[in-house]
């Protein structure tokens, strides 16, 4: 796992290593999304919240946060703030799990194709559709990609809706192969029926970021499931790591 992270990163070895912020957002008539992606090194912290838009204007008091993630690119793990409960649960990748429950065989990657470059949100871009085809309910779906090498090279790709690309994923791998690297620009995810377009809004590569926004708060107990091994889909056992193996509470 850490080798399959150092291949990503070595793979943008050309492009320097994305250290900063970006904010992403998924506008849609009835929900506003914003995901704030931040990078130092090896590690990652990403937060996001929606906020429903009721008569045309977003109403504050219906705002939903999801529970921050930290990333560890050296070690190939994530961990989940859980804040109701104030644990922090840390499993490897969740891609990696889904991976060994055979989720992949269910929707898999077909194809990355580059199409061509474009300025997108004012940044130079190449453009790439990446089409999947799944089983049902999922059928087969497109996600156009804007990438640019203007901003250096991320650890995590921010690819849509609470969707995080890690190293050594059958996805990234993919995208990778067909020389889809960079910072996402945008993404326009096709199928089941709608659309959603995902957004680069901000961009900050010169705040210094604090060491602690990368480490466990103090107040939160640590639950180390990193060695974990999803059980194949279709076991009893199939739940998710931080289900499967939190404590009662």
């Amino acid at each position: 796992m850490i080798a399959a992270a150092a291949v990503c990163l070595s793979a943008g070895a050309a492009t320097a290593q994305f250290a900063g912020k970006l904010v992403y957002q998924v506008v849609r008539p009835s929900v506003v999304l914003t995901m704030t992606y931040y990078q130092s090194g090896n590690n990652v912290h990403v937060e996001a919240y929606s906020i429903d838009v009721k008569k045309g204007k977003p109403d504050s008091s219906t705002l939903f946060a999801q529970d921050t993630i930290l990333f560890d690119l050296s070690k190939g793990t994530e961990t989940h703030l859980q804040r109701q409960t104030h644990y922090a649960i840390i499993t490897a990748y969740t891609l990696t799990l889904a991976a060994q429950a055979g989720y992949g065989k269910f929707v898999s990657s077909v194809s990355v194709q580059p199409v061509g470059t474009e300025t997108v949100n004012g940044y130079p871009c190449t453009h790439f559709i990446e089409k999947y085809n799944g089983a049902k309910p999922f059928g087969a779906t497109q996600r156009d990609i804007w990438v640019t090498s203007a901003l250096g090279n991320p650890g995590i790709d921010v690819m849509g809706s609470y969707l995080y690309y890690t190293p050594g994923s059958q996805r990234m791998q993919a995208l990778i192969a067909a020389g889809c690297t960079g910072v996402v620009v945008r993404t326009k995810m096709s199928g089941i029926g709608q659309t959603t377009v995902m957004d680069l809004v901000s961009v900050d590569t010169k705040t210094r970021l604090p060491a602690s926004m990368f480490q466990v708060p103090s107040y939160y107990s640590v639950i180390d499931n990193s060695g974990y091994v999803a059980p194949k889909m279709g076991a009893k056992a199939a739940l998710s790591p931080t289900k499967a193996l939190t404590p009662k509470q």
